[in-house]
């Protein structure tokens, strides 16, 4: 009986130190399944940040590379200047000289010709002192709406330039993608250095400016203490704020903790731990075969990953291939129907591609697709999608762009291409290229494209070296003699 007695004794021991360390493995568990869901919630602010980041500064090297290759003439271009303003879709553009005097405004300000401005705004002194810059938000007294500056130095045969155009952030893929990359309902913002909101997920009046600290006062003040953490706003809400590199922004981003750790509550989760804890033991062995299996599978899935990546890249030019612009085209219809503004198709063809090879061989025909691309990449806007459409054709699409606008643009690349030959070492040629434009909302992909591919052979039949409009496509099919794919050769 003692013996009895001394077994339960034993056994109720076991028993408590086994509940006791059950609790104590759960309540870890939840602490640790808070602090991977802060975890996560910093990395997307982070990712953010980067993005924004990175649109920013791509924006700005385009900038520098059209302002290099058409501002660059003593005194500038004012015809070029208006056309790189159009392409990059700026409402307002300022060009200074080495001292930050005004060469050209647009819109046209004739009494800011020769007046100093980069003394009156601080992106402008930056820029005009060698540097890149992006500005804090400020009201457009053309437009009457906020926009952000982007300034950016080059080198001309004169001196040292700046040219600056201003954007409304509503205009740019910022304001959807701050929506689009945080989850839970939380909020977010991309501020400037003076605190005011640039976008946010918010529904604020885009035609005033509007403080963080009017609009959310309880994360204006906690951005204020670090970078993340909680504050109390009626019910505890968790934070992160994160700087955008380069500019003077930063991402501001918070969530109710209620909502941020939703998934880590209710009893139903408990019962899957009490199930580990008791048969933890025995799953050891399948553990590690199943992390073995993961480690293969993850690796695989990384593989797949660049796989994909690479069969949707052309090798030789870097531009997108024929399969990712295929479903490029579906997906930019598709959001031109829902927000009812068109797509601009603009599809190009290297002029007598033939004879180059036939002259020079395949090595320098591929020297002019390369080049052909590289010059298509400055002259297109952030948002556009170029891919190569087969052998020496290529295709633009230009989203929220009328065939008027998209025809600008491929008569800038008809005379970039004719104005410089194209060095090939031992020779050069000059190479000239044939654009047919088409652009619609409702039309399909065929329609759009059979549309732009016959005023690419009106270009070849009125003498090449050209871009014809092939006008706004109506919802009616066109009777066209040619599908999407296995069009004659135009040389």
């Amino acid at each position: 009986m003692r013996r009895f007695r001394e077994g339960r004794v034993g056994v109720a021991v076991v028993a408590v130190a086994a509940a006791a360390a059950i609790g104590i493995a759960l309540a870890a568990s939840q602490a640790q399944g808070r602090d991977a869901e802060q975890t996560t919630f910093q990395l997307r602010a982070d990712i953010v940040s980067r993005f924004v980041a990175t649109y920013a500064a791509e924006l700005l090297h385009k900038e520098q590379v059209a302002a290099t290759a058409q501002l660059s003439g003593t005194p500038p271009d004012l015809v070029a200047f208006a056309a790189v303003n159009d392409a990059f879709g700026f409402p307002a553009v300022v060009l200074l000289d080495a001292n930050g005097d005004a060469l050209a405004v647009d819109p046209p300000t004739p009494g800011l010709i020769g007046k100093n401005l980069s003394g009156r705004y601080s992106h402008l002194a930056t820029a005009t002192d060698g540097h890149q810059a992006v500005s804090n938000l400020a009201l457009s007294a053309a437009l009457g709406r906020p926009v952000v500056a982007f300034a950016t130095p080059f080198t001309t045969p004169a001196g040292q330039r700046v040219y600056s155009g201003a954007y409304e952030v509503a205009a740019t893929p910022l304001a959807e993608y701050l929506v689009s990359a945080i989850p839970y309902g939380a909020r977010a913002y991309l501020i400037d250095a003076k605190g005011d909101i640039v976008t946010s997920t918010a529904k604020l009046d885009e035609t005033a400016i509007h403080l963080l600290a009017a609009e959310d006062s309880g994360l204006a003040k906690a951005i204020a203490s670090g970078p993340q953490g909680t504050f109390q706003e009626g019910a505890p809400t968790y934070f992160a704020m994160r700087a955008v590199a380069g500019t003077p922004w930063r991402v501001a981003v918070s969530v109710p903790t209620a909502t941020l750790y939703a998934a880590l509550s209710g009893p139903a989760l408990w019962v899957p731990w009490v199930l580990f804890a008791l048969f933890v033991l025995g799953l050891v062995v399948a553990l590690v075969l199943f992390l073995r299996y993961m480690v293969s599978k993850d690796r695989l899935a990384g593989l797949n990953v660049e796989l994909d990546r690479v069969a949707r890249i052309d090798s030789l030019t870097g531009l997108h291939n024929r399969r990712h612009m295929d479903e490029q085209i579906l997906t930019l219809l598709s959001a031109a129907r829902r927000h009812e503004t068109p797509v601009g198709f603009v599809l190009i063809d290297v002029d007598h591609f033939k004879r180059v090879n036939d002259t020079a061989g395949h090595a320098a025909g591929d020297r002019v697709l390369e080049e052909t691309a590289r010059r298509l990449r400055t002259l297109v806007r952030a948002e556009d999608v170029i891919g190569r459409w087969g052998g020496e054709e290529f295709l633009v699409l230009m989203p929220g762009t009328a065939a008027s606008a998209a025809t600008r643009t491929a008569d800038r690349l008809c005379a970039s291409m004719a104005a410089t030959p194209i060095d090939l070492g031992r020779t050069s040629f000059t190479v000239t290229v044939s654009i047919g434009v088409s652009s619609g909302t409702t039309p399909s992909a065929d329609d759009l494209l059979n549309a732009a591919d016959q005023a690419l052979y009106q270009a070849k039949r009125e003498g090449r070296n050209r871009a014809v409009n092939g006008g706004e496509v109506a919802i009616v099919a066109l009777d066209a003699d040619r599908v999407t794919s296995g069009a004659p050769s135009r040389h």
